[in-house]
């Protein structure tokens, strides 16, 4: 049966709607819970076995982060009172940017906001840790819009490949995987 092309597109903004709106899923130690929200945001979730004491300690050093972002080139760090003033590299599509963040320690986490940036119209980010059963629920929320004849779409598809990969790589700080070339254990 073929469906008339408004149905399809009414169908489709239905699903887009109904994804905004799913309650989020439990989460395992696997794989972070990527998804967007209004206005651009990027919210990826992640269970971390580990407590909450022991994750807050690997974040408090923003160099950390910026270590497990695939798209960090280099970053510089310095205080600025209580909060820290991150200049980092990042990849581009052609030549890296540059961007000037000041990180600050807020209730559950830190805040990023942006303070210069010549190709950055907006940099907000937040990182929320919790206690939950089997370790630490870490929210990572960013929001970026550039000043680049770039497509909204495309800065938003990376955004989201970015924030998954790094909250890989934060799991995998606490997960110890088996080597390779090991044998899978016998099941009883």
């Amino acid at each position: 049966m073929r469906i008339p092309a408004p149905s399809l597109a009414r169908l489709a903004a239905a699903a887009s709607v109904l994804a905004l709106a799913s309650p989020v899923r439990a989460q395992t130690p696997d794989e972070p819970l990527v998804q967007s929200e209004e206005a651009g945001t990027v919210v990826t979730r992640l269970l971390v076995p580990a407590p909450e004491e022991e994750v807050r300690r690997m974040l408090a050093d923003p160099a950390v982060l910026g270590r497990l972002a695939p798209d960090v080139l280099s970053q510089d760090i310095r205080a600025h009172g209580t909060c820290q003033e991150l200049h980092t590299d990042t990849r581009g599509l052609v030549v890296p940017l540059r961007v000037a963040t000041l990180r600050c320690p807020i209730l559950g986490g830190w805040r990023e906001t942006l303070l210069e940036g010549a190709s950055f119209t907006r940099y907000d980010a937040e990182v929320k840790l919790a206690p939950i059963e089997g370790g630490t629920q870490v929210t990572y929320r960013v929001a970026v819009g550039l000043d680049l004849p770039v497509p909204a779409r495309l800065v938003s598809s990376n955004v989201k490949r970015s924030a998954r990969l790094t909250m890989q790589a934060l799991r995998d700080l606490f997960v110890r995987k088996p080597p390779p070339d090991a044998e899978p254990e016998p099941t009883p």
